[in-house]
């Protein structure tokens, strides 16, 4: 079997292009999540897919809500804003602040992204949650293409028309932004 899936991409124009994306499977580094899934299982519905937590609910978070739901890998549970202004993001219930992240995950909710902006913050975060038991997923696009060499760390954001080359290192916590 090969190691790619075939992709249809929307492409600027309008039109669809194939593209050779990696079996999940074949990107090492990847979240468990990416690894276990097959060619056939990144076509499923979200409501055979895991709930996910949110970190922050401002512009970069927008951004990922809308890649995790064109990815389909998981319902987002909600979001977890600091000092909360709004009662929902895009749709998205912010379900707390910071105070709440050890109730939640007792709740069950065991997954976590954080959708911060701000370099430090994402990553000074991005560790607290892996020390309270949170499991950092990665958000990549479908419309983004990485090479089965490719080393992906953990929470790392992948945008769309992103193209992620043979034997490339990304760390955790990183952002690949749009057309890079």
């Amino acid at each position: 079997m090969s190691g790619h899936c075939p992709r249809k991409l929307h492409v600027a124009s309008g039109d669809l292009a194939v593209a050779d994306v990696p079996r999940p499977d074949t990107v090492s580094g990847t979240s468990e999540i990416l690894a276990s899934l097959s060619c056939e299982d990144r076509g499923r519905s979200m409501s055979n897919s895991s709930s996910i937590l949110i970190i922050g609910a401002g512009g970069h978070a927008k951004v990922i809500i809308e890649l995790f739901q064109a990815a389909g890998y998981f319902e987002i549970a909600g979001l977890i804003e600091q000092n909360p202004m709004r009662s929902s993001v895009l749709g998205v219930p912010v379900i707390g602040t910071d105070k709440n992240l050890l109730d939640l995950r007792k709740k069950g909710i065991n997954k976590a992204f954080v959708g911060i902006g701000d370099n430090a913050r994402r990553v000074r975060i991005g560790h607290y949650l892996r020390q309270i038991g949170y499991d950092i997923v990665n958000a990549v696009s479908p419309a983004a293409v990485v090479s089965g060499s490719a080393t992906i760390g953990r929470g790392v954001a992948i945008m769309a028309g992103v193209v992620i080359n043979a034997e490339t290192r990304i760390d955790d916590f990183a952002v690949i932004n749009t057309r890079s």
